[in-house]
């Protein structure tokens, strides 16, 4: 038994001078990571908010596209069209260069039990 896992979106809010780049980041119960997916293909710029998504048949991750005030990424998830995960598994992120002012918000995840 397990997830058929579906989507993941999540919110990261920007300070003034860090630019972070989500990653997508599956672990199993021992914490070893097994994959991962890059939520966009550049850094996030400072001082913006940008909603992630990480969806299956995307494809290569796009850049952060819209103005400040409504910016949004979308990856594909990183075991290909179907997303099987067995029990025990963590989806977290693993974010390159966030700092004290960077913030995820609100995130959630459409999935199937299997």
């Amino acid at each position: 038994m397990g997830v058929l896992l579906k989507s993941v979106t999540a919110t990261l809010t920007q300070g003034l001078s860090q630019t972070p780049q989500p990653n997508l980041q599956l672990t199993d119960a021992q914490g070893n990571v097994f994959a991962w997916a890059h939520g966009a293909n550049a850094a996030q710029v400072a001082s913006t908010t940008v909603v992630y998504s990480w969806l299956p048949g995307v494809g290569n991750p796009t850049a952060v596209i819209g103005s400040l005030a409504n910016c949004y990424a979308a990856s594909m998830l990183p075991l290909a069209t179907e997303c099987f995960l067995p029990n025990g598994v963590v989806v977290g992120t693993k974010t390159i260069g966030i700092g004290a002012n960077s913030q995820w918000g609100r995130s959630f995840c459409t999935a199937a039990v299997v």
